[in-house]
């Protein structure tokens, strides 16, 4: 919702927001894909001082970054003001891509409020830029207990000039979800997606939908005792540890993790060989190991949690516990090669 007039001279900022795992990263690189977002800037701002996502946005460099197509990448390191008033003078200095426009990813527990006050009120941005079109995304699988629970997921939808309900391909999206969206913003447009079938025309996404007028009120809200911490291994996990950490997780937290993403390196068949893969999962919802192909990544396991109470150390030692298992089976197992056994070490 628009809340500036903009200029033939002044730049569009969408805003993409939407819960922890409702899909955000997914949808943006399905955007990227798109010709109208071939000549944009992205900026993703991620929860506290860990960051993942830069990684899993198909390329990535630890600011800047030029995408297939010509967009621009940049991983929020501080103030938002700051960080986009840093991407306009690399545009007019000619060090990045003239982009024509700037698509904010946030964070998960973002309240799209203060960033939508920014663009109106910082007297150098609001001469350069303007609020373009904001996108919510819910989930079908987790949306109506997170609407139920958490003040920041209501404040997203309530801001929307498009909620696009995902994960419909998991589980049909029910009356009672979209009756809560509906009732929450009745003015923003509903739009259902799946991995499976074509994104609405992205220029129509993007469509300004706002009514110019005054600041919102910049009153927002945050969901108490939430921690973020990474996990980090530098030696490669054996395959069957992986499934084994997916599954205690989920019996142990539940829907308390609110979002797991990052990226597990794992030992191959061969001695000494590895490959990467991304796990990623919402409250007790896992998708299955991906394939991470940026090969310019040379670390190795992080992995970012965002949790409701205090877990990193329980995470931690249930990684190590895990992973301490399976070597011990390993090497009393009597087809246990010296090969495995190596790759077993974390």
């Amino acid at each position: 919702m628009n809340s500036s007039v903009g200029t033939d001279t002044s730049l569009p900022v969408h805003i993409l927001t939407g819960f922890l795992g409702s899909g955000k990263t997914t949808l943006l690189n399905r955007l990227l894909e798109t010709e109208t977002l071939n000549n944009s800037a992205v900026i993703v701002n991620e929860y506290g001082d860990i960051g993942i996502d830069h990684h899993l946005i198909e390329a990535s460099d630890d600011r800047f970054v030029e995408l297939a197509g010509g967009c621009v990448c940049c991983a929020v390191r501080g103030d938002l003001a700051l960080t986009l008033a840093a991407l306009l003078e690399a545009r007019l200095t000619g060090r990045c891509p003239m982009f024509a426009q700037v698509l904010i990813e946030t964070t998960g527990l973002a309240d799209p409020n203060p960033i939508i006050n920014l663009l109106a009120v910082d007297p150098y941005l609001a001469e350069h830029v303007h609020l373009g079109a904001t996108l919510v995304t819910v989930d079908a699988v987790n949306g109506l207990n997170t609407l139920a629970t958490f003040a920041e997921a209501t404040q997203q939808v309530l801001l929307a000039d498009t909620v696009l309900l995902t994960k419909t391909d998991l589980r049909p999206a029910s009356a009672q979800l979209s009756e809560r969206v509906r009732a929450i913003n009745p003015n923003a447009r509903f739009v259902s997606v799946t991995t499976e079938q074509a994104l609405p025309a992205a220029d129509t996404l993007l469509e300004d939908r706002g009514t110019p007028g005054a600041p919102h009120s910049h009153h927002h809200q945050h969901t108490d005792d939430i921690e973020s911490f990474v996990v980090r291994r530098s030696q490669p996990l054996h395959p069957a540890v992986v499934p084994l950490f997916v599954e205690a997780l989920a019996q142990q937290l539940g829907v308390d993790l609110l979002r797991l993403k990052g990226i597990v390196q794992i030992a191959g068949r061969e001695t000494g060989s590895t490959y990467h893969g991304v796990l990623h999962a919402a409250q007790h919802v896992f998708h299955p190991l991906a394939a991470f192909t940026d090969e310019t990544y040379q670390g190795g396991t992080e992995l970012v949690f965002i949790v409701r109470g205090r877990a990193h150390a329980f995470v931690e030692s249930l990684l190590d516990a895990i992973a301490l298992e399976v070597a011990d089976t390993l090497t009393y197992h009597p087809l246990a090669t010296d090969a495995v056994r190596t790759a077993t070490d974390v």
